[in-house]
């Protein structure tokens, strides 16, 4: 009956699996004269799992999200990640989804949109690009990391947030709007069945002495 029991908590353990987890790395840069501001460049590395990450709206204002001319809807006009290991620019999907939403106190339904910027693991780093929505001569476009579309002004400060507590980027332009704010939005991927590293190893392993362990007792009660 132990051997029993402890292969069901070898299997039980082997079920388990890596949380869906990100961390934002920022780099202090200071800008080459006085009528520049300082900032930090900044990227986001998964740190475990797999699951989706969206960039969301930042909700200053309780009013009416249409009138709110810093949601992304209304100053952004593109979207996506950079790959920090390859370069590679690459577009977000469009996908939506309301991330947290608040009904106010004069029952003003205020809610805070997610555009997602794709699926991503452990060990992938991205920065961030968005191209600002302009009405005329064309869209500007920023990025959070060094390239020849960064703006002095851009960074990342934890502890910077909304009125809905979320934790705010900037992404700084030379046209108006001159800065797109934006915070960030997890969500995992189901990988019920996926263990963690090591654990299948360990599996086998325990597999083999609960086997060794029970012919033993056939060959002593023989």
């Amino acid at each position: 009956k132990k051997n029993i029991v402890l292969l069901l908590l070898t299997l039980l353990s082997a079920s388990l699996f890596a949380a869906f987890q990100y961390e934002v790395v920022t780099e202090y840069y200071s800008p080459p004269s006085h009528n520049r501001p300082d900032g930090n460049y900044f990227v986001v590395n998964i740190t475990s799992g797999t699951g989706d990450l969206y960039i969301v709206d930042k909700i200053d204002k309780m009013c009416n999200v249409d009138n709110n001319n810093e949601v992304l809807k209304n100053v952004m006009s593109d979207y996506g990640y950079i790959n920090m290991k390859t370069n590679e620019y690459s577009r977000g999907t469009w996908e939506t989804m309301v991330v947290k939403d608040k009904r106010e106190e004069w029952g003003k339904n205020i809610y805070q949109t997610g555009y997602k910027l794709g699926k991503f693991s452990e060990g992938d780093s991205i920065g961030i690009w968005i191209d600002n929505k302009q009405m005329k001569g064309g869209a500007e476009r920023s990025t959070s990391v060094h390239t020849e579309f960064f703006t002095y002004g851009t960074g990342y400060k934890l502890g910077q947030q909304d009125m809905l507590g979320t934790d705010l980027a900037q992404l700084a332009y030379d046209k108006n709007p001159k800065t797109i704010y934006f915070g960030f939005h997890k969500v995992e991927s189901p990988t019920f069945g996926q263990p963690l590293p090591g654990m299948l190893p360990t599996f086998l392993l325990g597999g083999s002495v609960l086997g060794a362990v029970g012919l033993k007792r056939r060959r002593n009660r023989a």
